[in-house]
C-alpha cells in the first residue's frame, strides 16, 4: 500500500486537473479522422461502442464527443500491480 499510494495520488491529481480544467471549446482544437463513421452509426441507432486503449487522456475524447452532441457513458478497468 505504501508503494501504491503515491502512484494513485499522482494519477488522481492529473485526472482531477484535466476534469476541472477541461476546455469548453475542445472540439475546435481536435482534428477529426473518419469521424463520419461514428456519426453515421450513432445517427442510425443512438448506440455506438467505442473501444480504445488508454493512450494519453481518454477522458478528453469523451469531452470531445459530448461537445459534438453525443450522449456518453464510460467504462474503465484499472490494472495495478
Amino acid at each position: 500500500a505504501s508503494q501504491l499510494a503515491p502512484r494513485l495520488l499522482g494519477h488522481f491529481s492529473m485526472t482531477a486537473v484535466d476534469f476541472f480544467c477541461s476546455r469548453r471549446d475542445l472540439a475546435r482544437h481536435i482534428q477529426e479522422v473518419n469521424a463520419s463513421v461514428i456519426e453515421k452509426a450513432y445517427r442510425k441507432s443512438k448506440k455506438v461502442i467505442i473501444v480504445t486503449a488508454h493512450i494519453g487522456n481518454w477522458e478528453l475524447g469523451m469531452t470531445y464527443l459530448l461537445q459534438k452532441g453525443f450522449s456518453m457513458a464510460g467504462v474503465s478497468i484499472g490494472s495495478y500491480p
